[in-house]
C-alpha cells in the first residue's frame, strides 16, 4: 500500500513537474527529493519529540 501511495506520487510530480510546469528534468528531481528531506526534517523532529510514543499496555 505504502509503495503504491510512493509510486503514484512520484508518477504524478513527474508529469506535473515535466509537462505541466515544463521544468527540466534535473528540476522534477530537485522537488521531489525536496520533499522527501522536508518529511524526514519534521518526522525526525517529531521523532525526538517522543511524542510518537502511545503506552499501549494499559
Amino acid at each position: 500500500m505504502l509503495c503504491e501511495k510512493s509510486c503514484f506520487k512520484i508518477f504524478i510530480e513527474a508529469l506535473l513537474g515535466a509537462f505541466v510546469l515544463k521544468l527540466p528534468v534535473y528540476w522534477v528531481v530537485a522537488l521531489s527529493t525536496a520533499e522527501e528531506l522536508s518529511k524526514f526534517v519534521i518526522g525526525l523532529k517529531r521523532l525526538k519529540s517522543n511524542k510518537w510514543i502511545r503506552n499501549v499496555t494499559v
